[in-house]
């Protein structure tokens, strides 16, 4: 057990010793059936931020900007489709394809056609300035 001059420190009163734990690495793993032993997360980004990281490390990479151009591309050669189609088209995920045509919507670079089947998805086709690319 973590002791300190000789007296017992339970591990949240361990952690509030100078912000320090005493533990190794070795004895939370050793010790993780051990109630006591069990700490809460210190610093452990939530979800949105580790999704947010993400997003800008595809944005920063430049690849966001190549997949638009395939989802471009993609409306160029199949014509007006569903993301699904897209997805299936070009390779890409569905989550992927979403948020790039999502960007091309907010950008006026493609635009809603049509809806088709229940539950209605919609049908994305180029702007009227982007046919002549």
């Amino acid at each position: 057990m973590p002791m300190r001059n000789g007296e017992y420190r339970s591990p949240y009163e361990a952690m509030d010793m100078d912000g320090v734990t005493p533990w190794s690495a070795d004895q939370l793993v050793n010790n993780a059936n051990d109630e006591e032993s069990l700490m809460p997360a210190v610093m452990q980004p939530t979800g949105n931020e580790v999704s947010r990281e993400a997003y800008d490390d595809v944005t920063r990479s430049g690849r966001a900007n190549a997949q638009q151009q395939r989802v471009i591309d993609a409306l160029g050669v199949i014509g007006p489709s569903t993301r699904q189609q897209l997805a299936d088209h070009t390779g890409l995920r569905l989550q992927t394809i979403c948020p790039r045509c999502r960007e091309l919507l907010d950008a006026d670079l493609i635009e809603v056609v049509d809806t088709v089947g229940k539950p209605a998805s919609q049908v994305l086709g180029l702007s009227e300035g982007e046919d002549a690319h």
